[in-house]
C-alpha cells in the first residue's frame, strides 16, 4: 500500500469511531431533553415549597415578637423601657 492509501484508510477508520461517538452522545443530550422539564419542574415545586416554609416562619416570628412579655411594652426583658428597641 502506499503512504497514501494508508493515510486515506486511517482518517476513514477515525471518522467512523468519532461518527460513533457522536451518535453515542446525540443519544444522550435526547435523553436530557426529555428529562430536562421535569426535572425544571421537581425544581420549581421545590423553591415553592421552600418559599411557602419561610414566609409561615416568618409570620409566626411575627406573631410572636407581637406578643407582649410579661404584660410589659418590651420585646425582650434585656431591652430598659427608654431603649430605641423598646415597644411602645
Amino acid at each position: 500500500m502506499s503512504k497514501l492509501t494508508e493515510l486515506s484508510d486511517r482518517i476513514k477508520s477515525t471518522k467512523e469511531k468519532l461518527e460513533a461517538e457522536a451518535d453515542k452522545l446525540h443519544a444522550k443530550l435526547d435523553e436530557i431533553d426529555k428529562a430536562a422539564p421535569t426535572a425544571f419542574d421537581h425544581g420549581h415545586r421545590f423553591i415553592a415549597a421552600q418559599k411557602a416554609e419561610v414566609e409561615g416562619i416568618t409570620a409566626t416570628l411575627t406573631q410572636l415578637t407581637n406578643l407582649p412579655l410579661d404584660g410589659s411594652e418590651n420585646v425582650s426583658p434585656d431591652v430598659p423601657p427608654n431603649s430605641q428597641y423598646a415597644r411602645g
